[in-house]
């Protein structure tokens, strides 16, 4: 129980939408935590998963952890409740070996030490929002490792880092800017034929236009740089 209390917020996290699918590089320094959640995607039917670890090492109090309870999978929303039930009826229940989840890979898959590491791409063949997770199923045990993240779904075999649904967005918002922008020459118009009748007031909501078109096409711009390179500025 007192594993299913540690792993619940966890696990919950995955309602929670947070679905950039920028390039992600991680540095995990002797975490002793059973599950880490790395981040969430929507996949297409052309979805990849490419994930790469190096400088790995496994530290335990106890005996030398069996390599296969440690390890990444994607967990679907709709498995979460499935996986729940299982570890709420067996405590010691890894979560690495449940019929619920993607498994990717384990600790087994590593190369030898020294370089202790793993590189591979994974296809996604069922369409839906995966959240990333890495298990630690060894007890009294502290990982360190360095992670690099990789989700995106091809278009025209192309790489697209915006997870499904999130597309189209750069597009929409540069339409909307048009939107704004027309909205401001029609005000701007009508301010001109009514000169006697314009006042500071209408000035500022000219400017408060302006502000809101100018900021939908930065937004346009930084959303199709993360679609088009997985990274964001800054």
């Amino acid at each position: 129980m007192t594993k299913l209390l540690l792993l619940l917020p966890l696990l919950l996290l995955c309602l929670v939408s947070f679905t950039t699918g920028e390039i992600k590089n991680l540095k995990i320094s002797s975490d002793p935590r059973a599950m880490i959640l790395f981040e969430r995607f929507g996949f297409t039917h052309t979805g990849q998963a490419a994930i790469s670890v190096s400088s790995v090492s496994v530290i335990s109090t106890l005996a030398t952890p069996d390599p296969s309870r440690l390890g990444f999978f994607l967990l679907s929303e709709e498995s979460l409740i499935q996986v729940l039930l299982e570890l709420q009826q067996n405590p010691n229940f890894c979560v690495l070996k449940s019929n619920f989840i993607n498994n990717l890979f384990t600790f087994r898959d590593l190369s030898p030490p020294p370089n202790s590491s793993f590189n591979r791409s994974y296809p996604v063949t069922s369409p839906n929002e995966y959240s990333l997770f890495f298990a630690n199923c060894a007890p009294e045990s502290k990982v360190s490792m360095d992670v690099r993240t990789e989700l995106y779904n091809l278009d025209n075999q192309v790489k697209d880092y915006l997870s499904a649904g999130l597309t189209q967005l750069p597009t929409l918002y540069f339409l909307f800017s048009f939107v704004y922008f027309g909205f401001l020459g029609l005000w701007l118009y009508v301010c001109f034929n009514n000169k006697k009748s314009v006042h500071r007031i209408h000035m500022l909501m000219a400017a408060l236009v302006v502000m809101k078109a100018l900021n939908l096409v930065f937004a346009a711009e930084d959303k199709h740089y993360v679609k088009v390179t997985g990274t964001a500025h800054g």
